[in-house]
């Protein structure tokens, strides 16, 4: 890998990043503000809803945008063909989200989820018109641009979601927030964007592309599935009670996370493309991905582990308190999650979109078993289930997209135990601490600032141990690229 195409790398993230504080903070607030304007049963039902209209977002996009972003010349023709595709298959999954929207609400007995799912059907058509958009400027790298549209999607949707909660909206303010997000989204996009579709023609060599993107999508859909199997689970067995509070614990732990990684993935696969020829640069490319993953996520979902009862109260009030248990056991979920985000990317970058759908298989197989086991036991059970599930998975992730790709595992593997472990010590420690605070009956900021300098204390520790050494060493100098350094 070529140092101009890390630096490259490390400041579309910087941009993107700059952009993601944005929509962390727009992310942080809708989830505190909202926690205490609308209740548990409301987040329920939308919930089961999104869980519904994620997995039929898979079927709209068909894998499309990444088979365009691998690509390294994309012909006009080819984005224009792609262009159609992607609006016509949001058409159509717009259509069967209001044929199916009242069958749902009878089989999870929730009237109201007839309307939003209804509701939500004008997502696929948004982001059918703004998929080849989005990949058409990630193509181009033009990360500025992408952090734009992101940016003003994030605040404008917080503020839709907020006005309509106030207005005692209830649910339809996160319908309100869904649906102007997308919109604001595709508007700064097309606006950005330096073409312009022609009238659909038939063209000659879009094989390649529905065949990779029909891989790509299974593998998506089933990953997804198995993503979502604990929001199902539970608004069957449970109800939209236990369901929303599931979801505020699985969105302030998982979720968090999810946004804080969006940077990293967004410039990987098109940087990732560029090398993937050369098997030492993709390795040394991957290694620094997951480096920089890594110390990123993984100190966050340690803190939560540690101060979880705290931040529950501070962030989302008294009255969810059921959620702190759950999302104590769901950091550590996603801190395997947001590392195992690194074999996806080597599955997409050397073409083996069918090796990565039987991989999801794989894995999903274990998120269905372990949810189906612990629903019995309420939300903490499945929670428990679906986190011993990733944690089995995540070895598996690296060790198959590493051969697929003719790569050895040990690196990654070796690299990713490092990053986990000190995460876990910095975690035990920071749990002491809060725990010590809260015997002391301090107080909720007390104990969350104490498993904060706990955390903290744990990766100070950690420097005594020279791998960590050089980690630290290779951070810096990331960070000094970012900024323009040298």
């Amino acid at each position: 890998m070529s140092n101009g195409l890390a630096g490259e790398a490390v400041r579309g993230a910087r941009d993107l990043g700059i952009a993601q504080v944005v929509k962390f903070a727009a992310y942080l607030v809708g989830l505190v503000v909202l926690s205490r304007l609308l209740t548990p049963e409301a987040f329920g039902v939308f919930a089961v809803a999104t869980a519904f209209v994620g997995l039929a977002e898979y079927f709209r996009d068909f894998g499309l945008s990444v088979a365009a972003i691998r690509e390294r010349d994309l012909p006009d023709t080819h984005r224009d063909a792609l262009f159609w595709t992607n609006t016509a298959l949001g058409v159509l999954l717009a259509a069967l989200a209001l044929i199916l929207a009242q069958p749902l609400a009878w089989l999870f007995d929730m009237p109201a989820l007839a309307g939003v799912v209804a509701a939500l059907s004008g997502v696929f058509l948004i982001n059918g018109v703004g998929a080849q958009y989005r990949a058409s400027l990630t193509r181009e790298r033009r990360y500025r641009r992408l952090a734009a549209a992101d940016a003003a999607a994030a605040v404008g949707g917080l503020i839709a979601a907020i006005a309509a909660a106030v207005a005692g909206a209830e649910y339809w303010s996160l319908v309100a927030q869904a649906l102007t997000v997308a919109l604001l989204s595709t508007a700064v996009l097309i606006v950005s964007g330096r073409w312009r579709p022609r009238r659909p023609v038939r063209v000659s060599g879009m094989g390649r592309y529905y065949r990779f993107g029909a891989d790509y999508a299974a593998s998506q859909l089933i990953g997804y599935l198995g993503n979502n199997v604990d929001t199902i689970a539970l608004g069957l067995w449970a109800g939209p009670r236990a369901t929303g509070v599931y979801s505020r614990a699985f969105q302030l732990s998982v979720g968090t996370l999810d946004q804080v990684k969006a940077p990293a993935v967004t410039v990987a696969l098109p940087s990732l493309s560029i090398v993937r020829d050369d098997e030492s640069a993709l390795m040394r490319f991957l290694l620094r991905g997951q480096l920089l993953l890594g110390y990123l996520t993984v100190p966050i979902a340690a803190a939560m582990f540690a101060g979880a009862d705290a931040g529950v109260r501070l962030l989302l009030g008294s009255e969810w308190s059921d959620a702190a248990p759950i999302v104590a056991i769901l950091a550590i979920a996603a801190a395997l999650q947001q590392l195992a985000t690194v074999a996806s990317w080597l599955f997409v970058t050397s073409g083996h979109a069918a090796r990565l759908r039987n991989y999801m298989i794989v894995s999903s197989t274990f998120k269905v078993v372990g949810v189906l086991i612990g629903v019995s036991f309420g939300a903490v059970g499945v929670a428990l289930g679906y986190t011993i599930a990733v944690a089995i998975a995540w070895p598996v992730a690296l060790i198959w997209s590493t051969r697929a790709a003719a790569l050895p595992p040990a690196p990654l593997l070796l690299q990713g135990a490092r990053l986990l472990g000190t995460g876990a010590v910095s975690a035990a420690i920071g749990l002491l601490c809060a725990t010590a605070a809260a015997v002391a009956e301090a107080g909720a900021f007390a104990e969350a600032g104490a498993a904060l300098l706990g955390v903290l204390g744990g990766y100070a520790i950690a420097l005594a141990i020279p791998a960590v050494r050089d980690d630290y060493r290779h951070l810096v100098r990331a960070v000094r690229v970012a900024l323009g350094r040298k």
